[in-house]
C-alpha cells in the first residue's frame, strides 16, 4: 500500500515515520472493535492507549454509574452512544466516546439546549480595549470540557464498548458528555457558575462577557 511517498508493508517500521504523517497515511477505525483489535500492532497500541485515556477521564469525572436495566424508570428508553476516532496533525491518536443526541427524546432526555456564543462585535471591541490598555491576555483550554457539566435530567444510556458490564446492564449519566443535545448548555452553566463564585460578574449586554473589579483594575 502506497500513501504519497510512503510505502506501507507488513514489515514497515512505523516508528521511522514522522508523527505528522500519521493522519495522511492511516485509515481511521469505524468502531471500537476495529480500533481495539487493529491488525497493525503499532496502531493497535496507539488506539488502545487513546481509548483507555478517554475512559479514565470519564472515570475521574464520574460521568456515569452502571445499573441494571430492570431498575430503569417504566416507559423510559436508553439513548445510544458510539466511539469516534481521529488523528491530530501532531500525530496524537484521539478516541472520544459520544452520546448519540439524535436518540434523545425532547421533553424527556432534555429540556433546553441553547448555549450562548459571544457576539463577534463584542469580541472585536474586547481586542481593541486590550490593545488600547496594553493589557495581557491568557488563552486557556478546559480539558474534557463537556464532561464537567451537571445534568438536570435523568438520562439512561446503553453501556459503551470498552467497559466491564453484564448483558442486562445500562448506565445512568451523572454528568454531561459529548454528543448530548444539552452538552454545550450544561458546560456554559457550570463555567459561568465557577466564574461567579470567584467574583466575576456577567455582563447584562453580553452573556459571554464576564468581568471582575479589584481596586482600580
Amino acid at each position: 500500500m502506497v500513501h504519497g511517498d510512503i510505502k506501507l508493508t507488513k514489515t514497515t517500521d512505523y516508528k521511522d515515520i514522522h508523527p505528522t504523517k500519521y493522519k495522511d497515511i492511516f485509515e481511521l477505525p469505524k468502531n471500537y472493535h476495529e480500533a481495539w483489535n487493529h491488525e497493525c500492532p503499532f496502531q493497535q497500541e496507539k488506539w488502545r492507549g487513546a481509548i483507555s485515556l478517554e475512559l479514565n477521564k470519564m472515570k475521574q469525572q464520574v460521568v456515569w454509574k452502571v445499573m441494571k436495566r430492570n431498575k430503569m424508570e417504566v416507559g423510559r428508553k436508553c439513548i445510544k452512544c458510539k466511539w469516534v476516532f481521529d488523528i491530530k496533525r501532531d500525530g496524537t491518536f484521539r478516541a472520544r466516546l459520544v452520546a448519540c443526541g439524535y436518540s434523545q427524546i425532547p421533553g424527556v432526555d432534555f429540556q433546553e439546549s441553547y448555549s450562548p456564543v459571544i457576539n463577534d462585535v463584542v469580541f472585536r471591541i474586547f481586542i481593541v480595549c486590550q490593545i488600547r490598555w496594553k493589557s495581557g491576555a491568557v488563552i486557556m483550554d478546559v480539558e474534557v470540557a463537556f464532561l464537567n457539566g451537571d445534568l438536570d435530567e435523568t438520562i439512561y444510556m446503553e453501556c459503551p464498548d470498552g467497559i466491564d458490564h453484564e448483558d442486562d446492564d445500562i448506565v445512568i449519566l451523572l454528568k454531561s458528555m459529548y454528543g448530548l443535545v444539552q452538552a454545550a448548555r450544561q458546560f456554559f452553566l457550570k463555567f459561568s457558575f465557577i466564574l461567579k463564585s470567584i467574583g466575576f460578574k456577567q455582563s447584562d449586554a453580553e452573556p459571554c462577557l464576564f468581568y471582575k473589579k479589584e481596586g482600580k483594575s
